[in-house]
């Protein structure tokens, strides 16, 4: 992207946000996939964070907050989360600590494993993330088996390296 988005500025500023409070966090979904290699169109910022920060979270955002945070459970998640919106732009904050996705291959639902020291640091768009690391997305997106999930993990797996993690660290 050449000039500075809308979904560029809502990132910079959640993750100033996110710096500021000192909580730790993870890209992940399609903005994970993106920072991978996969080039569809983006509809929202995925990410989790401790459940021990949610509350923290939830009072330095409540004039963003259009759901929750709350529980919800449909045909592919179960999970605590809010849904804000920054500028137009839909950030969705999932609670690490209680998530679980429908593995649609052996009609299990699995518990979401998040782990903030092993996040992958890429550079997207000029800011510095920590990302689910690639071998994990996949395997999610392989379970949960959405059409977005086939179309990010192909393009994922056809994509050379062009990503960048000089090191793991927690956000």
């Amino acid at each position: 992207m050449n000039k500075k988005s809308d979904f560029y500025k809502a990132l910079k500023w959640l993750t100033d946000v996110l710096s500021h409070l000192h909580i730790s966090y993870q890209i992940v979904g399609g903005l994970a996939a993106k920072c991978y290699g996969s080039t569809r169109p983006l509809h929202d910022i995925d990410l989790y964070v401790p459940g021990k920060d949610f509350s923290k979270l939830e009072n330095e955002l409540i004039e963003y907050i259009e759901f929750g945070p709350k529980y919800h459970k449909d045909e592919h998640w179960d999970l605590d989360f809010m849904k804000l919106n920054y500028d137009g732009q839909e950030i969705e904050i999932g609670d690490a600590d209680h998530t679980r996705y429908f593995d649609s291959q052996s009609c299990q639902w699995i518990k979401e494993e998040i782990n903030f020291s092993g996040s992958n640091i890429i550079e997207f768009e000029g800011i510095t993330l920590p990302v689910m690391p690639k071998q994990d997305l996949i395997k999610y997106k392989q379970r949960l088996n959405r059409k977005v999930d086939r179309i990010d993990i192909e393009e994922m797996q056809n994509e050379v390296q062009s990503y960048r993690y000089p090191h793991n660290r927690a956000f």
